[in-house]
């Protein structure tokens, strides 16, 4: 069934459009060819943010993850900081304390790679830094160590293909 479309008239946040809605809740995570501005300014994306804060958040609510426009205007999360959403948003989540005991055990039945160490799955610099982060949240200070040293480990291997490349 295809979306209707919804106006969101000047400075009255009524509705949204579907193109507004998914600026909200997925930011510039979009493919670039699907990319939009559906907002005239940050200021009027703010105002929508705003006006519907509750209905998005109930909407787009799972465990580990929020829509975009939370990051970015509720905790001042600079969107470009948050990366491969995936792996960042809990560890934000996390930091603000806004992840229940419940909210972290679900997800991470979800997501094996907060679970395990560093030599379990494959994984990137920017997922060894959010996984050290979660352990350290999470009170298991010897697996944070270890993803700690896989980060720095995986970082000096990027310079270094960077420098040769």
């Amino acid at each position: 069934m295809p979306r209707i479309k919804r106006q969101l008239h000047g400075g009255r946040h009524g509705r949204l459009t579907s193109d507004q809605e998914d600026r909200l809740y997925l930011g510039h995570l979009l493919p670039p060819q699907n990319r939009k501005e559906p907002f005239a300014s940050v200021e009027e994306e703010r105002l929508a943010w705003k006006a519907h804060r509750e209905e998005l958040m109930a909407k787009f609510r799972e465990p580990g993850f929020r829509p975009i426009a939370h990051f970015v205007f509720d905790l001042n999360v600079p969107e470009k900081d948050l990366g491969r959403w995936r792996y960042e948003m809990p560890r934000y989540l996390a930091e603000a304390g806004e992840m229940t005991p419940q909210e972290a055990d679900a997800l991470e039945k979800r997501e094996p790679w907060l679970t395990g160490g560093p030599d379990d799955i494959h994984h990137d610099f920017r997922r060894a830094r959010c996984a050290a982060a979660w352990h350290r949240w999470r009170g298991r200070p010897e697996l944070a160590a270890r993803w700690a040293q896989k980060q720095a480990e995986l970082e000096a291997a990027l310079a270094g293909a960077k420098e040769v490349g």
